[in-house]
């Protein structure tokens, strides 16, 4: 009943399954292709972020199939396409998979490794983020990825290339144009007729790469920060405010596609059989490896954690997984919206109500399996990437937290820090303090390899069990991270976030303060909603 469904609802996931695409994005890059004709002339194209593989299968079925059926084509002339995902995927004609990150150079170099020492034709990125329904959040994200693909493709794309990567439209999207005109003489925003109405995504069709005279790879991100800054080199807060008024950017913005064809947002009847009785089928490609299976793994790990610690006749209940079922449209989605917001309201009481009573937060530090007596003790790792005044903010607001113990800079670039950027850093941070034992330690984590990558490798010399990971842009007050951490104490096994999560009191009627995690309230609200 589910399938057939959504095979009503969705008229291109329907089609995919018949066709024998793996996700109904398939028919985004066939349309973009009608309008485009990006495929015209490609030998040797790059599939970024390509799980489940429904673009590789469109470029193989477009280009390496009929080369390879065609009678005049020698081995050596048959198209080269590289598809490259952090997840593996099941294997496709013609499709060399690289199962890597796209924010390394080391994959740039398999790329053309593979393409025998030449550079690709054609680029494509169908990447995205998990959304969270924060258009403004989302946006970023998305913009911040395509950026990530800028940096393999100015390696692996030729002069005169072309790159397709899916854009989420919004205010900032001015500055994403202006960006990648930097390195395109003709960039266009269109939005296939599969891609539904009701979604801010969109894709950016880069035509003709050109970039700067003189530019080199590693310079790509000094050149995107003078973008969108009105006084140039000087001032590098990168907006798009000011691409408003006078300075309007006007963005050629393309329906494509069949726009007499099927509708993305419109309910088609089933087709009818010889039986009577409509058949979904299942997907073509399930995925080998979905993230999710790591997480039900982890989560029944967590939950025999729990009950070896608390005692194998005691369990702690875990979120839901049927709630009641709520009749009624409107009736599901208001209490939907009552839930997130008591999720919400919750969790920031809590953390008001136990910063403001220090002194029950000093008896769970100390009766806490963690130990750590007044509850000091944690370490602060910024990520940094050519940002110094906001790192030099940063290590001066962290360092003088009471209860930190070091402060960890994970450098990121090409050339080592400065010994005067140094110097300044350090007197940032003893600038906060009484006296040299008032204030953490400053320690930098210099890493040879360019990736943003670096904030998840491990951090030598840590001197805590506690950590706590945040971008140099993002200023968290004391007060919070000592709350954070009196929670992470009292929890072993669960990780701590300033995201809207729910922490429950483990046993209410206890002196001890000891937490347990609950669940993130989007979820709760999507429970809901598929009910």
């Amino acid at each position: 009943m589910g399938k057939a469904s959504k095979d009503k609802r969705d008229i291109y996931y329907r089609k995919a399954k018949e066709e024998g695409w793996r996700a109904r994005s398939a028919f985004k890059l066939l349309q973009i292709d009608q309008e485009f004709n990006i495929f015209h002339g490609v030998k040797r194209v790059v599939d970024l972020c390509a799980a489940p593989g429904s673009w590789s299968q469109v470029l193989s079925r477009n280009l390496y199939v009929p080369a390879k059926q065609s009678p005049d084509c020698k081995e050596g002339d048959l198209p080269l396409i590289v598809a490259i995902d952090l997840q593996p995927m099941a294997p496709i004609e013609g499709v060399i998979q690289v199962q890597g990150d796209i924010t390394n150079a080391r994959t740039a170099e398999v790329v053309i490794r593979h393409f025998d020492g030449c550079k690709a034709d054609l680029v494509v990125c169908d990447g995205a983020p998990d959304v969270t329904g924060l258009h403004d959040m989302d946006e970023f994200v998305q913009s911040q990825l395509i950026l990530a693909a800028l940096t393999i493709v100015t390696h692996v794309l030729k002069v005169g290339g072309k790159f397709v990567a899916k854009i989420f439209r919004g205010k900032d999207t001015s500055l994403l144009y202006c960006q990648l005109k930097l390195f395109f003489s003709q960039v266009t925003f269109a939005k296939p007729k599969s891609s539904r109405n009701s979604s801010i995504e969109a894709f950016a069709v880069c035509e003709n790469y050109s970039p700067p005279e003189g530019f080199k790879e590693k310079d790509l991100y000094h050149l995107l920060e003078k973008v969108g800054t009105p006084s140039g080199a000087d001032d590098l807060d990168c907006r798009s405010g000011w691409l408003e008024g006078p300075n309007k950017v006007y963005i050629p913005f393309l329906a494509c596609g069949d726009l007499s064809g099927y509708d993305s947002d419109r309910s088609y009847p089933l087709p009818s059989t010889e039986g009577g009785s409509y058949q979904s089928l299942d997907p073509v490609q399930p995925p080998i490896a979905p993230p999710y299976k790591t997480a039900l793994k982890m989560k029944k790990q967590l939950q025999a954690a729990a009950d070896r610690r608390h005692g194998s006749g005691r369990r702690y209940p875990l979120p839901l997984r049927h709630p009641p079922v709520i009749h009624g449209r409107f009736t599901a989605c208001f209490v939907a919206c009552l839930l997130a917001f008591a999720a919400v309201t919750t969790t920031f009481a809590l953390a008001l109500t136990l910063t403001l009573h220090r002194p029950d937060l000093a008896a769970a530090y100390a009766a806490s399996p963690r130990g750590g007596g007044g509850g000091g003790g944690y370490a602060v790792v910024i990520n940094t990437w050519k940002r110094y005044d906001l790192l030099r903010r940063s290590v001066a607001h962290y360092s003088g937290c009471a209860g930190v113990d070091a402060v960890h800079v994970v450098w990121s670039e090409p050339q080592e820090p400065t010994e005067e950027l140094r110097g300044s850093i350090l007197n940032c941070s003893r600038g906060q303090g009484g006296g040299a034992a008032a204030v953490a330690e400053v320690r930098f984590v210099i890493n040879t390899e360019d990736s943003l990558n670096n904030r998840f490798k491990p951090i030598q010399g840590l001197t805590t069990d506690a950590v706590f990971s945040v971008d140099d842009d993002l200023i968290v007050p004391c007060s919070t991270l000592r709350f954070a951490f009196g929670v992470w104490q009292s929890a072993p096994s669960a990780m701590v976030g300033f995201v809207p999560r729910m922490h429950w009191l483990a046993d209410p009627g206890s002196n001890t303060k000891e937490y347990r995690y609950g669940s993130w309230w989007k979820d709760i609200r999507d429970r809901i909603k598929r009910h």
